[in-house]
């Protein structure tokens, strides 16, 4: 009997209007279909229910009954069922999965607090920050990058100075065109972009934390701009990258960053920030440091 219970997000649900898909790669919690006819960036990442839900979600709470089909594997879907081989998913009762809409931003009282109250839950995960993700504490204290990364940071490898020697630059040139200076972000775009270890380097998860922070602060101009830019560097990155940068570039990302962008506006108390910081370590490597880092840096630095 198949199981019949499913949550989708809505470049998921957007894609099931497609009827043929094949297995870009799989994973041991994941595997990601790519339809054959392809009409948008975006992607369906099946994945198990313990995994953050987003916009490309398909998550399946039964996730042991699944046999994960090998990348290549052609997908059907019709009548809402998936078939590969002799495996079927059944979506007839599905849920819809939605970013929860973000309040306007602006530095009041209020989110002057919720920014004050991150920096001193920050403290408690420093040691779990790695790479670029590890100038988050400064940004959040100071409202700015730092100008430098001392080398001698606890458990800091070769690998990470490389990593903030080329991304840090990189990332004061996202910040002074963030707070408006006139220049492409080009500039910023092409370097980041595929820099960095994992499915989804770490370059570009920064971006697409500042795409969704963007969309959030209503900067949507702003937004379009960057995402013109990105588009412009697709090709130094890969398709399951392009996939979520597609989705940030119309203002989603996993639940717990839109939580984490509501938190620094003053929505959350301390217990929930903490219970935040906890899921954003567990999203990918490093991908939920990275775009919280990047939703940070937006959202500290964008002029109303």
């Amino acid at each position: 009997m198949p199981q019949s219970f499913a949550l989708t997000g809505p470049v998921a649900e957007e894609l099931l209007s497609e009827r043929d898909f094949i297995v870009l790669a799989s994973f041991s919690r994941s595997f990601y279909l790519a339809p054959r006819r392809e009409t948008t960036p975006g992607l369906i990442c099946c994945c198990t229910a313990e995994l953050e839900p987003g916009p490309l979600s398909l998550c399946w709470p039964q996730w042991s009954t699944v046999r994960i089909p090998a990348p290549r594997t052609v997908v059907s879907y019709s009548d809402n069922v998936l078939y590969w081989d002799k495996s079927r998913l059944c979506l007839s009762a599905r849920r819809h999965w939605t970013p929860p809409i973000c309040p306007s931003f602006s530095l009041t009282y209020r989110n002057r607090r919720g920014i004050c109250l991150a920096t001193e839950v920050m403290r408690s995960f420093s040691c779990n920050l790695r790479g670029l993700n590890r100038l988050l504490p400064e940004l959040l204290a100071s409202g700015k990058l730092p100008f430098h990364m001392a080398e001698d940071a606890v458990g800091m490898d070769a690998s990470e100075r490389r990593l903030l020697s080329i991304g840090g630059p990189l990332l004061h040139k996202a910040q002074e065109w963030i707070r408006g200076a006139d220049f492409s972000p080009s500039l910023f775009v092409s370097g980041l972009m595929g820099l960095g270890p994992g499915l989804t380097p770490s370059g570009d998860d920064i971006l697409g934390g500042i795409l969704i922070a963007l969309h959030c602060l209503g900067r949507l101009d702003q937004a379009g701009i960057l995402w013109d830019a990105i588009g412009r560097e697709a090709h130094r990155t890969n398709r399951i990258s392009q996939a979520h940068l597609y989705a940030a570039a119309h203002g989603m990302g996993v639940e717990v960053l839109h939580g984490w962008i509501h938190a620094l506006q003053g929505e959350a108390d301390r217990q929930t920030l903490y219970s935040l910081c906890e899921r954003l370590g567990r999203v990918g490597h490093t991908s939920g440091w990275d775009a919280a880092l990047g939703a940070c840096l937006a959202s500290l630095n964008a002029r109303p």
